[in-house]
């Protein structure tokens, strides 16, 4: 970790915590982030940061400890700023009279297909991690749109018997994280009841 004044540069482990560190000060923002995560003043509950989103204290109060929270599987580097600056909302507002905003990242949807054999334990979709926001799976082995022979199923369980959504020829199933979350493919497993019939996954 480095600061340069009241900025710093803070990496957050996956599924970790960091701090409580003493940075004190009435206003805090994020200016930049690869990925979600959570921050709590002093005993407060964590609360979402998000780049552009600032938090000032009340009139009168102030903050003097930060401890930051990562939930999801990979590593987080952010720049953040706590001081006694006031700092203004720069996200992006919907409009009207909803109080909405938009906080999106442009990610190009990416594809692939896994089979199996019915004899086979429950296999990873993936081999290595890759976090996912919203996947659609489909009962089909090949990218070509080829049908399954027969029923397969996943879930996000490695023991048999333990994958709850079973898709038969040309179904499908939706997978979709919580909104600021990331699931990952390496933790959903797949099983056949035909050999060479799996699925093919649809992901962003």
């Amino acid at each position: 970790m480095k600061a340069n004044g009241q900025f710093h540069t803070i990496v957050i482990p996956a599924n970790s915590s960091v701090g409580p560190m003493q940075w004190s000060g009435t206003g805090f923002r994020v200016f930049d982030s690869t990925g979600p995560f959570e921050v709590k003043f002093d005993g407060s509950q964590f609360l979402p940061a998000a780049v552009g989103l600032p938090y000032d204290a009340p009139e009168g109060d102030s903050f003097s400890l930060l401890t930051f929270k990562n939930n999801t599987l990979f590593d987080v580097t952010a720049i953040i700023y706590a001081g006694t600056v006031m700092t203004r909302d720069e996200r992006k507002v919907l409009g009207g009279s909803v109080g909405a905003t938009i906080l999106a990242t442009n990610s190009a949807p990416q594809q692939f297909a896994k089979t199996s054999t019915a004899a086979a334990a429950p296999v990873a979709l993936m081999a290595t991690p890759k976090s996912f926001q919203k996947a659609t799976v489909l009962g089909k082995n090949s990218l070509d749109g080829t049908d399954n022979s027969g029923h397969v199923r996943i879930g996000a369980s490695a023991s048999p018997n333990q994958q709850p959504y079973e898709l038969a020829r040309g179904d499908e199933v939706i997978l979709e994280a919580p909104l600021g979350r990331a699931w990952d493919l390496a933790q959903w497993f797949l099983d056949v009841d035909t050999d060479a019939d799996g699925v093919v996954v649809i992901y962003s």
